[in-house]
């Protein structure tokens, strides 16, 4: 655990809610990180790329996606056969970092 982190946490402040810690605290503009809403219409945006995705995909086919963005840093799970029909999983986590300023 890095010394800044450890001070957030003495001082009571999240690490998310502080941009710049070695002068002033400065609260960020985006509020909701847990998922944040960018995260959650970033998941929806890949599985709605399922077709344009297998169209670019060599020797293998998405069947289907799976997500959960309840969680904080959304996940999608594509649930891919293979020419030779083996079935794979690629799991993506969406990671929205703390706005930059």
């Amino acid at each position: 655990m890095s010394g800044c982190f450890r001070k957030w946490i003495y001082m009571g402040i999240s690490p998310y809610q502080v941009v710049k810690p070695r002068s002033n605290i400065y609260i960020m503009k985006t509020k909701s990180y847990n998922p944040s809403p960018l995260e959650v219409e970033f998941v929806n945006v890949i599985e709605s790329l399922q077709q344009n995705i297998n169209e670019k995909l060599q020797n293998s086919e998405i069947r289907s996606f799976e997500h959960n963005i309840e969680i904080d840093n959304p996940i999608i799970k594509a649930n891919i056969v293979d020419d030779d029909g083996d079935k794979h999983t690629v799991i993506l986590r969406v990671i929205q970092k703390p706005d930059d300023f």
